[in-house]
């Protein structure tokens, strides 16, 4: 996103800011209203594209059934099973065909229930100072409380330039301590593929394999939940970039309003009601 400098510079006269000597010129500097204004709405559009994201993936069928996201078994889990055959064991390896579909079937769950994990990492991030150095990035002075983290908001170390969110709301959900949420979400992996029954199918695999002899290492029963938390991300956060509504709507009001300068009232889009398939945390 390329913003002129001399359009930058010549934003929010209306805004009764205070202003600096900058040569010849005196510059509005940046109050708090245009960049609490980014913010809110940078805030609350990942929100709503990471619920519109997870409510498309809880539909039933949406992950199994589209060849675009479908989960295939990992390699590992195919090998065992073809040396299970091998061995004589193929009623052990019939014993585990419904694997594949218990495993789609279960991340369309987990997408159902994860929305609030994922909307915390959203709330807690310091986006003012983010908003605040974007627009400061461009040579126009921004006053010291505007670039204030909002309180509990993490220290931005690996900070994430708002230019390259709105490019990609997915790689900005990745950077916001993925880690965090992964472990949060191989709780959750472990919970629904024990209700489910994919926990058990999965045992009977691991403990069919003990004669096999596996190099390096032969499948554990925690690949289980991590394979879950980690598809379910992958497929989160691709769905997130491929969001018409975020490319085609939010992204140009975003860079519209910075380009600007404009404190105009904006209008949030409501959610969209939870997919008939999703479970009730996703609000």
């Amino acid at each position: 996103m390329h913003l002129p400098r001399r359009r930058v510079l010549a934003m929010l006269c209306v805004l009764g800011g205070a202003s600096v000597q900058t040569g010849c010129a005196v510059v509005p500097m940046v109050g708090t209203i245009v960049v609490q204004q980014v913010t809110s709405l940078v805030v609350s559009q990942l929100e709503a594209a990471l619920l519109r994201s997870l409510q498309t993936l809880a539909t039933p069928g949406a992950i199994e059934r589209d060849t675009r996201r479908h989960i295939p078994l990992p390699p590992r889990v195919r090998l065992v099973i073809e040396l299970l055959r091998t061995a004589g064991l193929s009623q052990v390896a019939d014993s585990v065909d419904d694997l594949e579909h218990l495993i789609n079937q279960t991340v369309e769950q987990m997408a159902g229930q994860s929305y609030p994990l994922y909307q915390e990492l959203i709330q807690t991030y310091p986006w003012m100072s983010e908003v605040a150095q974007a627009l400061s990035g461009f040579g126009l002075p921004v006053a010291e409380a505007a670039s204030t983290p909002a309180v509990g908001g993490r220290p931005s170390a690996a900070a994430l330039s708002l230019p390259e969110l709105l490019q990609s709301p997915g790689e900005a959900m990745r950077r916001l301590a993925m880690d965090t949420i992964r472990d949060r979400l191989h709780t959750l992996a472990q919970d629904q593929a024990r209700a489910n029954g994919l926990e058990g199918v999965w045992q009977v695999l691991v403990t069919a394999q003990t004669p096999l002899q596996l190099e390096p290492t032969p499948l554990q029963m925690d690949e289980l939940p991590s394979f879950l938390a980690d598809q379910l991300t992958q497929l989160t956060l691709r769905e997130m970039d491929q969001d018409p509504v975020w490319r085609e709507q939010i992204r140009p009001r975003i860079e519209q309003l910075i380009r600007t300068g404009q404190a105009a009232p904006t209008e949030t889009e409501p959610a969209a009601a939870p997919a008939s398939g999703a479970a009730s945390t996703v609000e």
